[in-house]
């Protein structure tokens, strides 16, 4: 009878792909697959331009006990590149298969307008296009006024930040503290990109100018000319006599002291009437004043009511003096 004679061969080891790719932040499995003779031990290595390393489970790797030591790799970043190989040995030897891991993707990629111009009162929009692979998760605003620092917006009365896909700012009722360097930032599982604009504002209070100076006779009309420039444009205009706001709006003792007519016309003036006048335009940015102006009558048209209010305005000795004074 002859002898029997065991032998043991090396394992077979197997990795089913020879490359592999993933996607920064993602998490990557390399199956490794053992066959004949059972191996006693197996175990990875890591090779790029540094050299070759062994890896052990623990951080971002895991390495699964026999008869599957397939490795793990988690939150995948570029330094992940290279060349792995799964390692099995018994009594007979060693033996191993490999295989090369890329990985694609970067940190987001993010498009804003570079500065915007606004006047004082208006609303602005300033989109932010974000896109990248692998996908944005989350946009954040920071705001850095000139000569201040940084802060982070949050969703107010003020300020409106649209959640992803379009995370647009918008902010209301611009004035100038809203000058300024605004910041969008968009992150990923590959980190964080940022990318600002410069928003302007432009405009102030009106420059208001009465021209000429106001007279006229009792009973007659008159029209104190107002003229106002400048931006943002005017929405209201006052007028004040003796500083006391007039009613102008339904008296038909005036007329005028509109927006596009801020002139003031009065109507049959009286003694009444007589006094400082002003002139207010107002805009976004507040109220622009005038100088003072004094309505002052001449030579007077004492006829109709207003003689006889003139006549209870005076004693009986003032009237006849008054009278010849001015006649």
């Amino acid at each position: 009878m002859l002898p029997y004679y065991s032998f043991t061969a090396v394992p077979i080891v197997n990795i089913t792909d020879d490359q592999y790719s993933q996607v920064i932040g993602s998490t990557a499995v390399i199956p490794c697959a053992l066959s004949g003779d059972d191996a006693t031990s197996a175990y990875w290595t890591f090779t790029d331009s540094n050299g070759e390393q062994n890896l052990t489970s623990g951080g971002r790797y895991s390495v699964a006990t026999l008869p599957n030591p397939d490795l793990t790799i988690s939150t995948i970043n570029t330094t992940d590149t290279g060349t792995y190989k799964c390692k099995a040995s018994n009594a007979a030897g060693e033996s191993s298969d490999m295989a090369t891991l890329s990985v694609t993707g970067g940190p987001p990629t993010i498009i804003i307008e570079s500065q915007y111009t606004k006047l004082i009162g208006e609303i602005v929009t300033i989109p932010c296009t974000v896109s990248g692979t692998p996908a944005v998760t989350s946009v954040e605003w920071t705001f850095t006024p000139s000569g201040g620092s940084e802060q982070v917006l949050n969703t107010s009365d003020k300020f409106t930040i649209n959640d992803l896909p379009n995370p647009e700012l918008q902010i209301s009722s611009l004035n100038q503290s809203d000058s300024g360097r605004y910041t969008c930032k968009a992150t990923s599982a590959a980190g964080q990109s940022s990318k600002s604009t410069t928003l302007t504002i432009k405009g102030g209070t009106l420059n208001v100018v009465i021209t000429g100076s106001p007279t006229t006779k009792i009973g007659e009309d008159v029209t104190i000319n107002c003229a106002w420039s400048g931006e943002p444009n005017a929405t209201t205009i006052q007028w004040k006599r003796n500083d006391s706001v007039l009613d102008i709006g339904d008296n038909t003792k005036y007329s005028g002291g509109t927006v596009t007519v801020p002139s003031l016309t009065i109507k049959s003036v009286a003694l009444s009437d007589t006094g400082s006048y002003q002139c207010i335009a107002i805009n976004a940015a507040g109220p622009g004043e005038s100088s003072k102006v004094t309505l002052t009558l001449t030579g007077r048209n004492l006829r109709g009511q207003n003689w006889f209010y003139f006549k209870r305005l005076c004693s009986f000795h003032n009237f006849i003096r008054i009278l010849f004074s001015i006649l």
